[in-house]
């Protein structure tokens, strides 16, 4: 069996944070401005963004492979293998759904989803369920029969045509302000391929498995965008427009570009903002998200022994009084019920971090076999979604501000590793 890096969980070593000298090769490396005939720059690109050829393959690999490490823990440590950290997870968990049931605004189906779904597992601890019962599955196996293999042609195809209608390596498009907005009424990736799978499957644990798998990738696709949009928002934060080769004008316009990508289909109010404020919508959001961090950096300062230096407006370093060193995020949370500040690197043990959100990510396969309801399996899966999907997008600017001030590449690697995502650059894990 492969031997999988990420037993680096046992291995405590740390890395320097100490910076090099600011420099922009990085962003020259990686970025590239689209210009019209009058010179004026219309989109920023980036390079690594662009695809040769899509596959699904790559992901389906990451996640047998991660499983097939994650059994091996299972195997040697039982429930024990992901610690007091996911026992208390699962008991925050067990909480909100006992808070909804007891909600009057919820609806009684649900809560009687919720009450069977409790009662189905006789115990509370849905996320460590759904990673025991990984080694219980054959995913290499699963993935390989001849109705999954059907499904992955038609999402390599689904894919392709997004692709064909969109160029997915724009992270910025300065001269339509409803640039993302249409882009998203236009992916009809899990919605064309979900509708192939329910045609084919008639196993529900297999069809939830499918489901799975098509939204995942079609998260890893756009997520990725995301990540790599929040890189070019720290260079336009910490550098002047000129060092960049951009307008102020210009400048403003990525920056609303990059805001205008997180609008949600159904927000018609926000966008119509976007496209009468083009010139400042951007700045405006991001200056609101600045004092915001202001705010909770105050409001954290008590949970550690001290604070140190700022790394942009999102992130500082923090020390325990156990005499821990982290990163954390100033813009996420631990989770949705947490008032804590999400860890966004451990400096004492760098891949703690990738590691327990690689098990998160296979627990919510496991969730797919335990016999629960679509909407508590649907409630459960959020859950798990608030523990990393932001934190690890945001956490692009994270990975500007370490480019940009020639930081330790090991440091770098790790961090974006973080992200967890097989598309994108620095994975697998560096065997060294």
């Amino acid at each position: 069996m492969k031997k999988l890096v990420l037993g680096f969980v046992f291995i405590a070593f740390s890395l320097s944070l100490s910076a090099g000298e600011i420099s922009l090769e990085k962003f020259k490396q990686r970025f590239v401005l689209e210009k019209n005939d009058q010179g004026e720059v219309v989109a920023i690109h980036d390079r690594s963004l662009a695809w040769k050829d899509f596959d699904v393959q790559p992901a389906l690999d990451r996640m047998v492979e991660d499983a097939e490490y994650q059994r091996q823990m299972v195997a040697a440590l039982g429930a024990k293998a992901y610690g007091e950290e996911v026992e208390e997870l699962d008991q925050l968990l067990y909480e909100d759904m006992q808070r909804a049931i007891n909600d009057p605004e919820v609806d009684e189906e649900l809560k009687k989803e919720l009450r069977s779904g409790l009662s189905a597992m006789g115990s509370n601890d849905y996320i460590s369920q759904g990673l025991i019962r990984l080694p219980n599955l054959n995913l290499r196996e699963l993935f390989s029969r001849e109705n999954m293999k059907k499904v992955w042609v038609e999402l390599k195809k689904q894919v392709k045509l997004y692709f064909k209608q969109q160029n997915v390596a724009t992270v910025a498009r300065l001269d339509n302000p409803r640039y993302y907005y249409t882009q998203r009424g236009m992916n009809n990736i899990v919605k064309k391929t979900l509708e192939y799978a329910q045609k084919i499957f008639k196993d529900k644990p297999l069809l939830n498995l499918a489901a799975y798998v098509i939204r995942r990738i079609d998260g890893l696709i756009h997520e990725r965008r995301l990540y790599h949009q929040n890189m070019l928002r720290y260079y336009l934060e910490r550098f002047e427009p000129s060092e960049l080769g951009l307008t102020k004008s210009e400048a403003d316009r990525a920056m609303s570009s990059i805001y205008e990508a997180q609008i949600s289909l159904g927000s018609v109010w926000e966008s119509n903002s976007a496209v009468r404020n083009w010139e400042i919508y951007g700045f405006n959001k991001f200056y609101t998200e600045v004092r915001s961090c202001k705010t909770r950096a105050r409001r954290i300062e008590s949970s550690y022994d001290r604070l140190g230096r700022t790394l942009g407006h999102a992130f500082q370093r923090a020390y325990t009084e156990k005499g821990s060193r982290l990163i954390v995020s100033l813009l996420d949370k631990k989770h949705r019920f947490s008032s804590k500040a999400s860890v966004a690197y451990n400096l004492d043990h760098p891949y703690r971090v990738a590691i327990f959100r690689l098990f998160l990510g296979l627990s919510k396969i496991g969730v797919n076999f335990i016999p629960v309801g679509d909407r508590v399996r649907g409630f459960v899966e959020s859950f798990i979604d608030s523990l990393y999907l932001s934190q690890k997008i945001n956490e692009g600017m994270l990975l500007g501000y370490l480019e940009s001030h020639s930081y330790d590449e090991k440091m770098i690697r790790t961090v974006q590793l973080q992200s967890v995502n097989p598309y994108d650059l620095y994975w697998p894990l560096p065997k060294k």
